[in-house]
Parts: C-alpha cells; sequence; structure tokens
C-alpha cells in the first residue's frame, strides 16, 4: 500500500506556511512563477495527511483541465488514493451536478451544452426571424453572456434598458433563454447560473454537496466573475472550510467577465481570512523580475507585493526598435535561427507573443521561408473544423433530438431535398405543436404547405435519425459513428469531391472517429459513452492539447500564454495603441488590464526576454508611423539593454523615442549597412552574378577579416546577394560580390 509522504516537505516557509493552514478561510496571493499549482497540491495532501476529509471529500477547481490533471497527479504522487481528488474546471464539476440533479431544475439528464458556435448560431436564428441585420450575432451573444456572468435576468435588464438598442437585445436576450429551455440545451453561463439556482432553491441539494465536499479549493482565483464568486460563497457556507489561490497581477480576463475585485472581496465575504503571500520566484531572472514589477506596480488598485529570485545573474533583457513590422518578424526569426542552427538552442526554448492574433501572419510567413517548424496556439481549434462540426452535430441530435440548433446544422449537409422553404414548415408546425424538429420531420405528410415529395424526404430523415439513435447502445462507438456518418451520405459527398481539401477533411472525419474508439477504451464504465465524449469536446480548450515536447516554436497571444513558460520569450509589437491594446470608443478598455497583462508576458520568460517593436506598422493596408509603448519608457534602464534602428522622427522629436543611448553592435549594423549599400551601387553594373559564389540562409561561412560566422539572412539584390552574417565580434553586412564568403562544413 503506498505510504503517506510528508506533505510540508520540500516546501520553502511561505509555502509552508500557506498549506499548513487547514481550517477556515485562506487567501494565497502567488506571484507568477512562485509555486501555487505546488502549494495547491500539498495543501490538499496535507488535509488528507491530517485526517481531516478523505481525498473524494474535498474539491479542487482549476480553470483548464490540464491544470486538474497535473493537480490529480501532484497529489496522487504525495499520499494514497490523491487521485480521487474532484478536481476539475468550474464548467466541468457544476455540468456533472446539473446532469445528477436535472429533475430538480426540470430538465432532461440528455441536455445538450451549446458551445459558443452553437451560441452564434441559435442568435443569428433569431436575428434572421425578426429580420434584423444592424447587429452582429457574435456581439449580441457576447452582451448576452457579459449579463448572465453577471447574473441579470431579461427581466432585470428589461428595466434598465433605455435605448432601442438595448431594449431589442433584451428581446434576443429573453428569446435566446426560451429556446434553450425548448432545445434541451445550456450554454457555457447556464453551467455556472444554473447551480446557484439549484442550490438557493433546493436545501436538500446544498446540503448533499456542502458534506460531500468538505474542503474547498480555487487555483487562479482572480479569474472568477461573479457568477463563480457566488458558487463558491453558496458552497462555502457562515464557517466555510475554503482556500483560494490566485494573484490580482495575473487578472487579464476583464473582456470576458473576471473580476479581479473578486480577490479584494474575498476579506470581506469571509470573516476571518487567513492571508499568506508568495513572492520567491522559481521561473525568470531578477532582471525579468524587475521590468515586470516596473510596470504592474503602476497600477491604481493591487495588493502590495513584489517578487525576487536567488537567480540574481541573467542575461539582461533586450529592446530592439525595428523600422517596419517586418523587420520585426524577420529579425525575431533570424535570432531564432541563429540559435538553434549553431546547436545553442532547440525551436522549443522560444515562444513568440503578440497582443492580438492579426499579428501572427509576419511571424508564420518568415518561420515559414526558413522552413522553422512552430506551432501556433490559439489557433482554429481541430473540434471547430467545419467537418468535426458538422459530425459532432450528427452525434448531438442523436443524444437529444430537442437539439434543433444542431438539426438545422445538418438538414441539408449533404442535400436531401429539404430546403429552405420545407424547413420553415417544419419550423412553424414544430411551434404550433409545441414539439421538436425531429418529430415534425417524422411527421411530415400532416405538415401544412409540403408537397408529397418534401414530405417523404422529411420522413426518410426523421426515420433515419430514430434508426441512429436505436443503434447507439448497440455498437461501439467508433464503429456507431462511422455507420451514421457513411449512412447519411455525409462521408461520400466528401469522397465524390474532387477538391484537394476534401480529402483532408476526410482525414479529420478519421481521426475524429479514432478519437471516438480511444476514449471508449480510456472511459469508465459508468461513463454516458457518447454524451460524455460530446461533452468533453465542449469544454476542451487549444491549451489542454498543447504539447511542451514538440520541438516546434510556439506563437500565441499573451491570453494564450497564461500558465506557460518558455527559456526565451520575444513579446512583440510594443507601441503605444497596440499593447497597451487602444481602439477608439472602447468602453471596456482598462489600463490596468494592460499593464497586468504585460506582467503576464514578461514572466513567461525563463532565462531571456527580448521585447520588439516597430517605427511602421501596416494599417488598412498603408504604412503608418508608430510610437513607442508607454510600458518601455517605464522599465529600469539598468536593468535592459537596446538596440535597433533610431525613430525616423528622432530629429523632429529629439530622441530616439526610448532614452539617449545606442549600443555599440547597433552603430555598427547601420555603418555596415550603409557601407554596403555604398558598395552595391559602385559594383552592380560590372559584376557578373557567375562570379559569385552561391551562399545561403543557415550557411557556415568563413570572411578573411572577421574570421567565421553563420549566415543569418541572404537576399538577391539586383546582380549580386546581400548578406548579414552573425560574426564573433557582432553582425555584419556584406555584399557577397566583394566579400567573397566561403562556405564550411563546421567551425
Amino acid at each position: 500500500m503506498k505510504q503517506f509522504i510528508d506533505p510540508l516537505a520540500g516546501l520553502n516557509d511561505a509555502q509552508r506556511e500557506a498549506a499548513s493552514c487547514t481550517e477556515g478561510a485562506v487567501l494565497v496571493l502567488a506571484g507568477a512563477g512562485s509555486g501555487k499549482t505546488r502549494v495547491l497540491a500539498h495543501r490538499v495532501a496535507n488535509v488528507v495527511h491530517q485526517k481531516h476529509a478523505r481525498p473524494w471529500q474535498i474539491l479542487a477547481v482549476t480553470f483548464t483541465n490540464k491544470s486538474a490533471r497535473e493537480l490529480k497527479e501532484r497529489v496522487a504522487a504525495i499520499t494514497p488514493d490523491g487521485d480521487e481528488v474532484a478536481a476539475g474546471t468550474f464548467h466541468s464539476i457544476f455540468l456533472r451536478m446539473l446532469r445528477r440533479e436535472a429533475k430538480a431544475i426540470d430538465y432532461p439528464r440528455d441536455f445538450t451544452v451549446f458551445d459558443m458556435d452553437d451560441s452564434n448560431r441559435l442568435v443569428k436564428m433569431i436575428l434572421n426571424e425578426k429580420g434584423e441585420k444592424r447587429f452582429q450575432p457574435r456581439s449580441i451573444r457576447a452582451a448576452i453572456s457579459r449579463m448572465k456572468n453577471d447574473m441579470i435576468t431579461p427581466e432585470q435588464h428589461e428595466n434598465r434598458a433605455k435605448t432601442s438598442d438595448q431594449k431589442f437585445i433584451n428581446e434576443v436576450y429573453r428569446e435566446y433563454e426560451n429556446r434553450l429551455l425548448q432545445y434541451a440545451g445550456m450554454d457555457f453561463d447556464d453551467l455556472l447560473i444554473r447551480p446557484i439556482g439549484l442550490l438557493k432553491n433546493h436545501p436538500s441539494v446544498l446540503a448533499y454537496w456542502r458534506d460531500r465536499w468538505r474542503y474547498i479549493h480555487v487555483d487562479e482565483y482572480q479569474d472568477t466573475n461573479l457568477a463563480q464568486f457566488e458558487l463558491i460563497k453558496i458552497l462555502g457556507g457562515s464557517r466555510p472550510n475554503l482556500c483560494v489561490v490566485g494573484d490580482d497581477d495575473q487578472s487579464i480576463y476583464g473582456w470576458r467577465g473576471a473580476r479581479v475585485e473578486n480577490i479584494f472581496r474575498f476579506r470581506e465575504a469571509f470573516e476571518g481570512t487567513k492571508v499568506f503571500r508568495l513572492e520567491q520566484n522559481y521561473r525568470s531572472t531578477q532582471p525579468i523580475l524587475e521590468l515586470a514589477h516596473s510596470v504592474v506596480s503602476r497600477s491604481t488598485m493591487r495588493e502590495d507585493k513584489k517578487l525576487w529570485t536567488e537567480k540574481k545573474e541573467g542575461k539582461k533583457p533586450e529592446v530592439i526598435r525595428l523600422s517596419t513590422e517586418a523587420d520585426e518578424a524577420g529579425e525575431v526569426v533570424d535570432r531564432i535561427g541563429r540559435e538553434v542552427l549553431s546547436g545553442k538552442r532547440e525551436y522549443r526554448d522560444y515562444a513568440i507573443l503578440y497582443r492580438t492574433n492579426a499579428q501572427s501572419r509576419l511571424f508564420e510567413d518568415a518561420l515559414r521561408s526558413r522552413r522553422f517548424p512552430y506551432q501556433v496556439i490559439g489557433s482554429l481549434r481541430f473540434y471547430d473544423r467545419k467537418e468535426i462540426r458538422d459530425a459532432l452535430a450528427y452525434f448531438k441530435i442523436c443524444i437529444n433530438p430537442r437539439d434543433d440548433v444542431s438539426l438545422r446544422r445538418i438538414i441539408s449537409e449533404p442535400p436531401r431535398g429539404i430546403g429552405t422553404t420545407t424547413l420553415d414548415h417544419l419550423v412553424e408546425w414544430s411551434r404550433a405543436n409545441d414539439t421538436t424538429l425531429t418529430k415534425a420531420l417524422i411527421n411530415g405528410e400532416v405538415v401544412e404547405g409540403l408537397s408529397s415529395r418534401g414530405a417523404n424526404n422529411c420522413r426518410k430523415f426523421g426515420e433515419q435519425i430514430e434508426n441512429w439513435r436505436n443503434e447507439l447502445k448497440e455498437k461501439k462507438l467508433n464503429e456507431w459513428a462511422k455507420w451514421v456518418l457513411e449512412d447519411s451520405g455525409y462521408i461520400r459527398r466528401l469522397e465524390d469531391g474532387d477538391k484537394f481539401e476534401n480529402a483532408t477533411r476526410l482525414d479529420n472525419i478519421n481521426e475524429l472517429i479514432s478519437g471516438l474508439a480511444q476514449f471508449e477504451e480510456e472511459a469508465d464504465e459508468s461513463e454516458n459513452g457518447l454524451a460524455d465524449f460530446v461533452e468533453q469536446v465542449a469544454l476542451a480548450t487549444d491549451i489542454d492539447k498543447y504539447d511542451p515536447e514538440a520541438d516546434s516554436v510556439r506563437m500565441m497571444t499573451i491570453h494564450s500564454a497564461k500558465g506557460l513558460e518558455f527559456p526565451v520569450v520575444f513579446v512583440t509589437g510594443l507601441e503605444k495603441g497596440l499593447f497597451p491594446f487602444e481602439r477608439m470608443g472602447d468602453s471596456d478598455y482598462d489600463p490596468d488590464e494592460e499593464r497586468r497583462l504585460f506582467y503576464v508576458a514578461v514572466t513567461r520568460a525563463e532565462k531571456e526576454l527580448i521585447l520588439t517593436m516597430a517605427w511602421q506598422r501596416r494599417k488598412w493596408g498603408v504604412l503608418s508611423g508608430c510610437a513607442p509603448s508607454p510600458f518601455l519608457k517605464e522599465l529600469p534602464r539598468e536593468f535592459i539593454s537596446e538596440s535597433g534602428t533610431s525613430s525616423p522622427y528622432a530629429a523632429k522629436q529629439g530622441s530616439l523615442g526610448f532614452g539617449s543611448s545606442r549600443d555599440r553592435n547597433s552603430k555598427k549594423a547601420v555603418s555596415s549597412f550603409r557601407k554596403t549599400n555604398t558598395s552595391s551601387s559602385q559594383k552592380q553594373e560590372t559584376i557578373s552574378p557567375d562570379d559569385i559564389p552561391a551562399i545561403h540562409y543557415g550557411d557556415l561561412v568563413r570572411h578573411k577579416v572577421f574570421g567565421d560566422g553563420m549566415v543569418v539572412n541572404a537576399v538577391k539584390y539586383r546582380n549580386d546577394i546581400k548578406v548579414t552574417v552573425e560574426f564573433e565580434d557582432g553582425q555584419h553586412d556584406l555584399l557577397q560580390s566583394k566579400a567573397k564568403l566561403q562556405p564550411l562544413k563546421d567551425f
């Protein structure tokens, strides 16, 4: 039998204090890289070790499935049965509660979880029915989501609505809620809102769950919204054994409802709260931490703390100024290439972070042109691809025949003689008879307005769905899924297409079916098969699939980088209006949150940090001038090194935009480039391409004066080759016709 390990062993003094305090309300303020997950796991293990509760009586709420798995693994390594801790995300934990208690809220247990795409489709349906084209479905859905996160009902919003637009949004909100109930669906926000009503209105249900979860732990507490805060209060009660771990400096999701105020309100909500601060950082060097603190400490409201580390030494973070956004991408990728090709680092050591997704294109182009492997975190998920969503819609309608949103998605995928007019008649009949679209299909013969052929097509499809439902429990999931997609004609339609993309889509369908087979092999017998798989897909995030061992450059927005760390981090686009990000008329702009975002970005770096900006960036196709980010001006000069080009407007501004000095390499590079341009103009008309030794990016080369170096850039320049080489004394820009660099096999 596995023995207990001392749950306090290996913790520093501050961590040990937090993990030792097992009773009452506890707030742990854990800075970036301070070992918060470690403290959380050891505290859970200590509760078990002290015999206050069994593992399954402890609830640990995280914000990603990956974090939940990691927490359970850590607890299991310390204490017997540690993997039986109830760990999961807010949405997954309370979804399980809602399934168990569905009868109490008049919902079927097989209700459908509407993900963001489903919710957008539902809003679009409502807007189309109202003939409204002024609003984007996504913007209306986002407004509804914000209201639900703030626990504002349609009735409450109706009293607040003043303008005609606000009143219209309330109409859509009310109809949206009615449709969710009609279709036996819940959106992501309902997975938090519905449990609040359930626990408040059913004392016996509340008593059961309070007894089951005697100790509650919440990770990333700064990212909770009002609904999550309310759930914690209800479950905790007046005398809770509740521990929350968070960092107000890392609260970066205000735009989706997170409330940093929850950190400050915790002590007010729970009398006698004990507060612990974790300020020792185990990730970054001291110069990196100084940069982070210099910006975030200017926030108007924050808990007083400052990270420190025993890693006092380390390479100074760099600030690099480039002429254009293309130069920025080229410089970042070339730096990666130099280090990797020389054997100093691997591709996976690097992360390129940016404020907006739109910035990724130039970096992707530069990486592709050099054939460097890369991975974009936060790009189109596998489960967001059209063919996968179509397949999942087939599965959903078989699980929940009331899910009209899924049925509408696949009713003409592939075409089966049920057009828009026929669909309108079916919808009208289903509403008049208070039934589902699936029932309307089967009863096509009595639906007014349908031709005999249309009614026959409807009946056939309705009977197919019933047949698929009946066979669901008779076959293995992967075999059933393949049969459904073949029987529906969906796979045949892809096979008949002659476009290259159809082959890729078929590969994706094959991968989905393989995933079902793997899921069934790994699932417990008690799990609800296909419904559990679809549920897991709906709650999955791209970070859950992140593979830290894959040797590729990582690219992502700063929001996506939360919780990750890398040896070398590039934080790009540090220009006024881009980072901090500002838009004209943006009422949600929060300068403090932008500061916290900068803090999160730079504290992802373990060893090296490079901050870049461009003096010019294209906006709507036009190259426009940029000013440095105000954050750059707040950095302590003694902890950074600066290089790159001066502002093209420096003569007018009287400065370089950051400070008054340029480093030696910057001067040398500019001087060398000017000499190169002069030489090229003298040589371009007399040189023959046949006389120029071939040279390529990544070559190891020898120069008669500078010695051995690596080619970090090589481009055609008129009748010549313009080469940038990294030598021992720095970079030099040369013309190959004059330099005659000779490739080497090795130094």
